[in-house]
């Protein structure tokens, strides 16, 4: 009992410490982020990206919950993004990634090229999927075999060999 006790106190202790670390972190990262909007505004490529019209997005989290892990160690989960299930953002998120594809439930990124069938290879072109058919080459071979996966027919050599 006394046991028990002792590891409910400690994990109060735990969570105390931790809650009072948290509760300076937002203030520190606003006086972060207002120092590098000031220092970065004249910055030739922040003006640019102004006048192309991107959109920049500040989340603010609400309150933070500790929670305790099985190995002891502890992470924070927000509130307000525990029943978040994510939205398709309206900005680039990687860089060179525009014109993605979404192919069968997959995102494909712009210049991505697969094969669904062995004779198909497909692009995806600035958000456009563009499939091309193989056309194999007549062969004049008495006997063919299209390996597994292949598309096309080779010849099979009908020699013995000793």
């Amino acid at each position: 009992m006394k046991f028990a006790g002792l590891v409910c106190f400690l994990l109060l202790i735990i969570c105390q410490t931790d809650f009072g670390q948290n509760e300076e972190a937002p203030r520190k990262q606003r006086r972060k982020m207002h120092h590098r909007r000031l220092r970065g505004s004249s910055s030739p490529a922040r003006r640019s990206s102004r006048q192309l019209g991107d959109q920049r997005t500040m989340v603010t989290p609400g309150a933070t919950r500790p929670v305790l892990n099985l190995d002891y160690s502890t992470e924070e989960k927000f509130d307000s993004f525990l029943g978040f299930l994510g939205v398709e953002s309206s900005y680039n998120v990687l860089p060179g990634k525009k014109g993605h594809c979404l192919v069968n439930g997959m995102t494909m990124y712009n210049k991505a090229v697969w094969s669904p069938e062995p004779c198909t290879t497909c692009l995806c072109s600035n958000g456009r999927v563009l499939c091309d058919e193989t056309v194999c080459p007549p062969l004049t071979c008495p006997q063919t075999i299209t390996p597994e996966g292949e598309c096309c027919p080779v010849c099979v050599d009908t020699g013995i060999s000793i």
